[in-house]
């Protein structure tokens, strides 16, 4: 009895924690079984099953609050990352809405551009024609003044210049052709 004795005393030595130290399980040193079993030799074969079991169930325990203290954590943290995931895709959708309306600005502006182009050349070719029918009506309202007045008038010779500046500008017009034999037999400036 007096061996059963000093078996039950060791086995509540055990699970009181006096016989097994659990910081002993937690050094810095990796755990390694042979020498955990051997510096226990005292303890028996049965002792060392229940005082592992209970060391197995008190980590257990211990990782299951571990979770449940941290679960509500993670569920935090993967709603978190799912509301993100949600905004990235709100935002990548506006982006390529904004990408889709950017391309279709730049293509309207190419197109005002064009136009604007075109129109610009249109002026331009206005205001020259604007110009060309200037210059011919004035170059007719000369012809005209050189029929209705002498040589004598004084500003019958400046007219005569504008009159010959003016055909030798415009020689390749039609109007101007047509002209041409009148404007040769005026009179040439003495």
């Amino acid at each position: 009895m007096t061996e059963k004795a000093e078996t039950t005393d060791l086995v509540d030595a055990f699970l009181s924690n006096t016989y097994l130290n659990t910081e002993e399980l937690r050094t810095e040193d990796e755990f390694t079984p042979d020498e955990f079993l051997v510096s226990k030799r005292f303890l028996g074969l049965d002792g060392l099953i229940t005082e592992l079991s209970r060391v197995f169930e008190n980590a257990n325990k211990e990782l299951m609050n571990l979770v449940k203290e941290n679960y509500q954590d993670f569920v935090r943290l993967g709603t978190r990352m799912n509301t993100g995931n949600q905004k990235v895709d709100v935002l990548l959708s506006a982006i390529q809405r904004s990408e889709e309306q950017i391309k279709k600005s730049q293509n309207s502006v190419q197109d005002y551009s064009q136009k604007l182009k075109e129109l610009m050349e249109n002026r331009q070719r206005v205001e020259n024609e604007k110009q060309i029918a200037s210059d011919l009506l004035l170059l007719h309202r000369n012809l005209e003044f050189l029929k209705k007045f002498s040589r004598d008038h004084p500003l019958w010779l400046d007219t005569l210049n504008i009159v010959q500046a003016l055909s030798e500008m415009y020689k390749n017009h039609p109007w101007v052709k047509s002209l041409q034999p009148e404007i040769r037999n005026l009179p040439k400036n003495s």
